[in-house]
């Protein structure tokens, strides 16, 4: 419950600051409306109209890149509350507390503090995405307890929220493949194998409906290549670019991403990875969704 206590203190604290600064910073605009921006806003576009948007707009060839979990709960709970931008603010609180209380649990079990934890969570600079109508708190109030299943060897609790991960952000896929070398590792009996799959029925069958919409089975790769500048890439070359990245820290950002002796640096968020990205936009659509 101390962990809960972190989190909901967190959140208070951030209310009352945003409160301050609304006459400030959004002007005639209204409270809610001021968090309905980027992503956010991209997410109610699809829970409203789907991934074909807004027919009154022009047609946004990035909306695939968002896998439909949040634009799904987002559609659930407008059942309920009318207004959109609320709607997505209660899914990141209450996410956000979900995620927080398995992340110290994982913590107390791995034989640390789990207080601590959530402390760090909060405290971490990135954490202000947790607060508005993103993706992130969804995505870890799926991953967190799926690790902590897992390393608990609770394999069938484990995949299935996974695949809740999985629905919601490709990283999702990371942790499939974390979990299958979690399960190599773990004296595991033959008979979960077969669960180990689940966690990739998600994207088989977001593919599968983009196949439909598109005619492409990787519009959503091709959507994120378009809109950002990313890309998969092996493991290796991932590394070796985050290596070189490090190398060379000091070199200044140019007006379309991270640049260096003509490489592309990979984002924060990214490397380490599979997919290796151009910076925070490299088009116009790209400098529109940019969190900055």
């Amino acid at each position: 419950m101390r962990a809960l206590g972190v989190w909901t203190g967190s959140r208070l604290g951030l209310l009352l600051v945003s409160l301050m600064a609304v006459p400030w910073l959004v002007g005639g605009r209204d409270y809610l409306s001021r968090w309905k921006q980027w992503d956010a806003s991209l997410f109610v576009t699809i829970a409203q109209y789907g991934y074909r948007g807004d027919p009154a707009q022009a047609r946004d060839p990035g909306l695939p890149a968002f896998f439909p979990g949040m634009p799904a709960v987002l559609r659930l709970v407008h059942l309920v509350v009318d207004d959109w931008a609320l709607c997505g603010l209660l899914i990141s609180l209450v996410a956000g507390g979900v995620a927080a209380v398995a992340l110290a649990r994982l913590a107390e079990f791995e034989g640390g503090s789990g207080e601590l934890a959530v402390v760090a969570m909060v405290l971490f600079p990135t954490a202000v995405f947790l607060a508005a109508g993103y993706s992130e708190s969804l995505f870890l109030a799926f991953a967190v307890p799926a690790w902590l299943a897992a390393r608990r060897r609770q394999w069938p609790l484990a995949v299935l929220l996974a695949a809740g991960a999985s629905s919601i952000r490709i990283t999702g896929l990371f942790l499939a493949v974390a979990l299958i070398v979690e399960f190599a590792f773990s004296r595991p009996h033959k008979r979960d194998l077969p669960w180990l799959v689940i966690p990739f029925v998600p994207l088989i069958a977001y593919s599968w409906y983009l196949r439909g919409l598109t005619g492409d089975w990787l519009a959503w790769k091709h959507a994120q290549e378009a809109g950002w500048g990313r890309e998969l890439v092996w493991p290796w070359r991932a590394w070796q670019t985050t290596w070189e990245s490090a190398m060379t820290a000091g070199s200044p950002p140019s007006p379309s991403g991270w640049r260096s002796r003509g490489r592309w640096w990979p984002s924060p968020s990214w490397s380490g990875c599979w997919p290796r990205a151009g910076g925070a936009s490299s088009s116009t659509a790209g400098c529109r969704r940019a969190r900055c």
